[in-house]
């Protein structure tokens, strides 16, 4: 048996969304050299396999012997018009993945319109993660909490799945604990 969840990622036009979503589902496209933007709405799907051992942690999916997750990762278009779809896109959605740019050392002035204006209060605080995406190739790695949002884990990463694929998973740990 399994259990989808919707995770649904935004962040401003050409911050590199739609490359951290094909490395978290595991598609090989090397990162492209000329920007194309997402238009509205792209849907991807990758799967998390449970093993027994895991089940303890996990209250409702031990209850109803659930040992897949598929998780639908929706990559939003940054473009400011598709504001209109957000209550339809964050209908029924299990967390956000909100991706700045790294580079700008002042993204966290801008994550209240981002926090506030799409997921907040529908989506707990607890089930959104930040990540500040640097696109140059340097050694960042790591890990904080807003300021603002006290309950906002901001990750600091360049395009290293070494690093963001268990961030991810951490991530989809912490949702899967809150389910009920």
């Amino acid at each position: 048996m399994s259990i989808t969840l919707k995770i649904v990622v935004i962040g401003s036009k050409g911050v590199g969304k739609t490359t951290i979503c094909n490395g978290i589902c595991d598609f090989n496209n090397p990162i492209p050299s000329e920007y194309r933007p997402t238009k509205s709405v792209r849907i991807l799907e990758t799967d998390q396999e449970i093993s027994s051992d895991q089940l303890k942690n996990y209250p409702y999916l031990k209850e109803k012997d659930i040992k897949k997750v598929k998780i639908n990762i929706w990559d939003m278009s940054g473009d400011k018009s598709i504001e209109k779809l957000w209550p339809a896109i964050k209908d029924e959605a299990h967390g956000v993945i909100l991706v700045v740019d790294g580079k700008n050392s002042k993204y966290e002035n801008n994550l209240d319109e981002w926090l506030n204006g799409f997921s907040l209060p529908e989506i707990k605080i607890e089930n959104t993660i930040c990540i500040a995406y640097h696109k140059e190739l340097v050694k960042v790695e790591k890990q904080k909490t807003s300021n603002q949002f006290p309950k906002l884990t901001i990750f600091e990463t360049n395009y290293d799945l070494n690093n963001i694929l268990p961030m991810f998973h951490q991530f989809v740990d912490r949702i899967l604990t809150q389910l009920k």
